[in-house]
C-alpha cells in the first residue's frame, strides 16, 4: 500500500496528510516537510496520499506509529511539529486544526 520504511518517510507522510487537509500545501509547509525527506521521496508520498482514502491514511499512521514513534517524547515531538506546520502559512485552517486534533488522539492512544 505505501512505501514507508524510515521514520522520515513516516513523519513526512503524516505532515503531508495534515498539510493537505485544506486541499493545498503552501511553500512554507512544504519546506517543513522537506526537512525529513528528499524532494523525490516527498513526490512519492504525495502521489500515494492522492490515491488513499482518509480511512486508509489513518490506518497507515496507526500501523506505523509504534514502529517509528516508540516513546511518548517522540510522539510529542511530532505533535509539536504538526503545530508548527499548522502555523507555517499563517492561515488558520479549520480543516488542518481538526485534522491535528484527531491525529493527536491516534498518536497518544
Amino acid at each position: 500500500m505505501t512505501n514507508i520504511t524510515t521514520k522520515g518517510d513516516f513523519v513526512s507522510f503524516l505532515l503531508t496528510y495534515v498539510a493537505e487537509a485544506d486541499y493545498r500545501v503552501s511553500e512554507e509547509e512544504k519546506t517543513i516537510i522537506l526537512q525529513h525527506v528528499s524532494l523525490e521521496k516527498y513526490g512519492q508520498i504525495k502521489r500515494t496520499l492522492d490515491h488513499l482514502s482518509d480511512f486508509e491514511c489513518l490506518n497507515v499512521i496507526s500501523l506505523h506509529r509504534d514502529e517509528f514513534l516508540p516513546t511518548l517524547d517522540s510522539r510529542m515531538e511530532l505533535i509539536d511539529e504538526m503545530e508548527l506546520l499548522y502555523a507555517a502559512d499563517h492561515k488558520q485552517s479549520v480543516l488542518e486544526r481538526n485534522m491535528i486534533l484527531g491525529l493527536k488522539k491516534i498518536l497518544l492512544a
